[in-house]
């Protein structure tokens, strides 16, 4: 084998060698090429070890001849790097097939092993050599790399450096499928759909996966992908016609591209049977709902408990037939139909009764044209059993879904008389009835609409009609469009219907309406138009109020407001001094009770301020206007400075005079004594009840 090289070389050598250069910006290689672990592949390099073909170990040698070629390379214009693989070529596996390692006479019979691209260079510049000028091809053999072009067309009298960049990577992937019996296994598809989605889930692609040559349930899907993308891979059985189908563990399989090299397999999935629940209805029975939900939480199907997995109806014999399901929890089924009571028997199997039904219609007695408004129909039967609806405009309904037994059927409507009152109906199993009633108008009613003055519609403002003479009293409350209907009204009678404030649910914020109320006599038909023009109390609370007492220049100027709260007294709400025209108005106090008084800021020596103390109350109306708030200036007889000793005699004379006098008024002198102020304090301390503040306010 040296010796046709060393021939090779020669010739080479003698000719001269075309050179280029390509320079690829990511890895490049041939298939071997990821052998290579660590050094140069021409100057010591380190490979991974690899399997051995033949029970053989080889021995690194190197053969004399290999010096001659050394030497006739030293002398060639052109340098070229030998690579002496020729005595690994039958110890690899992992080198290509070929005929010429073997001797002239084997060549037909066997192929060996031949390793010429084993540990080629990768990443970077390299050089390739070849025999002759002129336009050459250079393919691409890497099969796990997709560049721009795997076949390039270059011209070697002209070298220019070719760039080359890897624009996807190969996935692959397996499906492994279960099969218990031989009869499976002949009914395999030819392949599944296997879905590709995105981050979020949504499909991006879809591919095929073949099942293999040997016909041993395993099939095979693979697919291009960028650097950095994610995929979700979703296998699926897409046979329409299959009895049964498979179902894929796990669900879900993710891959990255993390690398610009080979990417390792997709970890395989595993596909068998779904699980398919069957089960019938007895007296077979078409059409009843059969739902499959969940017993426990899965894992794989990510159903959570109780969540309906699969839905189906029986068939005209009353079988059914559930599925695909995974198999990795027990599962729950239901069974219904309208008109049905159905009872489970078993985990699968149910019996069915038919239920009775009472159709209902309701006409009208004075014009059969005029329809009967949707009315109450209250059916009650035996163990208990209510229902109270609703029914449709022209007083059609029907009752369903009833056992057998004795009921009693009542209609009720105001304004409305019914024959009969009260309707007994006796059901048998899978009966259907009748009710027809007739019905009587005997009242009526008054409708219109609140709104403010604005034309917006008041929701809840309460509505009353009363008619004194007769005792009638009747109330509604508006919608959200504003209408109301006071229904009710007797014929003949006399009614006055105006805008009620009431405590409790509904607008209780209303100052006054317009109009005030309206006086009408109820005929023998309904009344429209009675309209109402709401006015709503503001939110913000109001109190104004004046002051009268003597006007003292040097002790007005230093009074002060103060508004404290009824329920605590030591909170004090505001104070403010009193504006010099007695008159003033606060805004913004708390909804509630508030005592309102007046007081000095400083000491007023021999004189005290006394003031009257005014209770207000904002919980029924935001503004009040209070008054007056009367006040006197009186001299402070126990800040006086006095002699004892001087007046200490006749004060003692005159206290015995008047002891013996006014014995009668000596209590009334005690209370007076007692309700003077301590010295030191500027307002007045003596215990009064706070005078009530008649608010004026408009009323209804």
């Amino acid at each position: 084998m040296y010796q046709p090289l060393s021939r090779k070389l020669c010739r080479l050598g003698h000719h001269g060698l075309t050179k280029m250069s390509i320079q690829n910006e990511l890895e490049f290689s041939l298939e071997a090429q990821h052998l290579l672990i660590s050094g140069e592949w021409n100057s010591g390099g380190h490979c991974r070890e690899a399997k051995k073909l033949l029970n053989q170990t080889f021995k690194p040698s190197y053969s004399s001849k290999n010096i001659i070629v050394e030497e006739v390379l030293k002398q060639m214009k052109t340098p070229v790097t030998l690579l002496n693989v020729s005595g690994l070529s039958q110890y690899r596996i992992d080198a290509h097939p070929s005929i010429f390692g073997a001797k002239p006479e084997n060549r037909r019979s066997q192929a060996v092993q031949d390793c010429s691209h084993w540990c080629l260079p990768g990443k970077g510049l390299q050089k390739i050599c070849v025999e002759s000028p002129g336009a050459h091809e250079l393919q691409l053999s890497d099969s796990c790399i997709s560049f721009a072009s795997n076949l390039i067309k270059i011209d070697v009298s002209n070298p220019q450096p070719i760039h080359l960049r890897a624009e996807k990577y190969l996935i692959k992937g397996l499906i492994n499928v279960e099969s218990s019996s031989t009869e499976i296994e002949s009914k395999l598809p030819e392949s599944f759909i296997v879905d590709m989605q995105d981050e979020e889930g949504r499909v991006i692609n879809s591919i095929s996966a073949k099942l293999a040559t040997d016909g041993s349930g395993v099939y095979e899907y693979y697919t291009w992908a960028k650097l950095g993308e994610k995929i979700s891979f979703v296998p699926r059985d897409s046979r329409g016609n299959a009895e049964k189908k498979m179902l894929f563990y796990p669900k879900e399989l993710r891959a990255v591209v993390s690398n610009d090299g080979c990417q390792a397999a997709v970890s395989a999935f595993t596909g068998r049977l779904g699980l398919y629940i069957q089960g019938s209805v007895s007296p077979p029975l078409p059409g009843v709902n059969i739902k499959v939900s969940a017993a426990k939480d899965s894992l794989i199907s990510s159903l959570k408990k109780g969540e309906v997995a699969v839905e189906t109806s029986t068939s005209p014999d009353g079988s059914f037939v559930a599925g695909p399901l995974y198999d990795d929890i027990p599962y729950d089924t239901d069974a219904s139909k309208p008109g049905y009571h159905i009872k489970r028997l078993g985990p699968y199997s149910f019996s069915c009764q038919k239920l009775g039904q009472i159709s209902v219609r309701v006409s009208s007695k004075d014009n059969a044209e005029t329809s009967v408004p949707p009315l109450l129909l209250s059916l009650s039967g035996d163990h208990g059993y209510r229902n109270n609806s609703i029914s449709g405009a022209g007083g059609l309904f029907v009752f369903d879904s009833l056992f057998p037994g004795n009921f009693y059927l009542r209609p009720l409507l105001k304004e409305y008389s019914f024959k009969p009152s009260t309707l007994a109906i006796e059901l048998g199993s899978g009966e259907s009835s009748e009710a027809v009633f007739e019905a009587t108008r005997v009242a009526y009613s008054a409708m219109g609409r609140v709104a403010l003055l604005t034309g917006q519609p008041q929701e809840g403002v309460a509505i009353e009609a009363r008619s004194d003479s007769k005792g009638y009293y009747e109330e509604t409350t508006s919608d959200i469009d504003g209408n109301y209907r006071l229904r009710g009204l007797h014929p003949g009678a006399t009614y006055v219907i105006k805008v009620s404030k009431r405590n409790g649910p509904g607008k209780n914020n209303i100052e006054r309406a317009s109009p005030e109320s309206v006086s009408l006599q109820i005929g023998y038909e309904d009344i429209h138009g009675l309209d109402f023009l709401v006015f709503e109390q503001p939110e913000t609370t109001i109190l104004t109020c004046h002051v009268e007492g003597k006007q003292y220049e040097e002790i007005n100027t230093n009074l002060l407001v103060e508004i404290k709260s009824a329920s605590d007294v030591s909170k004090i709400e505001n104070v403010f001094p009193l504006p010099l025209s007695n008159f003033f108005q606060v805004k913004g106090l708390s909804r509630g009770k508030h005592l309102v008084q007046l007081k000095s800021n400083r000491p007023l020596g021999s004189h005290k301020v006394v003031s009257e103390i005014i209770e207000v109350d904002f919980e029924t109306n935001a503004q009040i206007h209070v008054g007056p708030l009367r006040y006197s200036i009186e001299a402070d007889q126990q800040s006086q400075e006095v002699t004892p000793a001087a007046i200490l005699p006749l004060v003692t004379g005159i206290a015995a005079i008047a002891l013996f006098i006014s014995i009668p008024r000596l209590k009334d002198i005690y209370q007076s004594t007692v309700g003077f102020s301590a010295p030191g304090f500027t307002a007045s301390s003596t215990k009064r009840e706070p005078r009530k503040a008649v608010a004026r306010k408009k009323t209804f």
